[in-house]
């Protein structure tokens, strides 16, 4: 499964790996009128005769002859039109009928490939506020960090400033926080615990979502991100300590702004046991907790790979 690419030399690159198929003028036409309809995909099904391996998601199928695109363009698959899929979601958690059933009743590879997305994830996403307890009083205090993305040096220095004296170990990755021997920062369970009532706690936030810096200051959310899908996953014989529907990881390594691609590596292709019967996929792209994160309106590219 091909989603539109975002990268001209991506495409390129794709469409000449093809070329033994079909030659290059064709391809490009299949390539644009996959994508004629706003989210639409390429299928292709290695599998096949090359006469039935180009599919508009799995709909129609184009007409081949003899090694050459039919200027009659499209075909429908079976006897009945497959019915449209719906598509429902945001940018970074959808979902989409593929319009019929697939079957797949042995084992097969899984990979996802071309994966493209922009590093939009900013460091206050999941929560701004740095809760700390007054020992002496029992009162719960709390400073709100502004929204940004924050290397561990600023986040030290904003620290020094609003709470006590803080450091950044770089060879660590860590944050040293002074104590003075009454103020304490609390953990989000520590303020479920300690902390039940809604009354301290900032505008907007609450025992069971506090809406807090924690996430920065134990492991950082932003390091890396995963590509979920559960029906795909669940049909796999290997289970992570992040989940079970984990189809890929894109690790987070040069800031905001960039465009981060990633792949399955040959030697790490996920094991599908089947028999599996797939009509509905739900794609989310997650932090390791399995928040769903935000793309400010950028898009997610990718193609999905069984190797039957």
């Amino acid at each position: 499964m091909v989603w539109r690419l975002r990268n001209q030399l991506e495409k390129d690159s794709l469409l000449e790996e093809l070329t033994a198929l079909l030659p290059k003028r064709d391809l490009e036409a299949i390539y644009e009128e996959a994508f004629r309809e706003p989210y639409s995909f390429l299928y292709i099904y290695l599998l096949n005769h090359r006469d039935a391996m180009f599919h508009v998601r799995f709909e129609r199928m184009f007409q081949i002859q003899d090694g050459n695109l039919d200027a009659a363009g499209l075909g429908r698959l079976g006897r009945q039109p497959a019915r449209r899929r719906r598509v429902a979601g945001t940018d970074s958690d959808f979902e989409f009928d593929v319009g019929e059933t697939v079957h797949l009743q042995g084992s097969a590879r899984l990979g996802v490939f071309k994966i493209r997305v922009a590093d939009t994830f900013l460091s206050t996403d999941r929560g701004t506020y740095l809760y700390w307890k007054d020992t002496a009083l029992a009162t719960l205090n709390w400073a709100q960090l502004p929204t940004g993305a924050y290397t561990g040096v600023r986040l030290a220095a904003w620290i020094s400033s609003n709470f006590a004296a803080a450091t950044y170990v770089e060879s660590r990755n860590e944050l040293e926080v002074a104590h003075d021997g009454n103020r304490l920062i609390l953990n989000d369970q520590e303020l479920r615990t300690q902390f039940p009532g809604s009354g301290s706690y900032a505008q907007g936030a609450t025992p069971s979502k506090p809406l807090s810096i924690n996430h920065l200051l134990g492991p950082s959310f932003i390091n890396e991100v995963y590509l979920r899908c559960s029906s795909l996953a669940n049909a796999a014989d290997t289970v992570g300590p992040l989940g079970h529907d984990i189809i890929a990881k894109i690790v987070c390594k040069q800031g905001v702004g960039h465009v981060m691609e990633a792949d399955t590596h040959e030697n790490h292709m996920v094991n599908v046991r089947g028999p599996i019967t797939l009509r509905y996929l739900r794609f989310k792209l997650t932090d390791y907790e399995g928040n769903v994160v935000n793309l400010r309106g950028t898009s997610l590219s990718f193609c999905v790979y069984l190797d039957g």
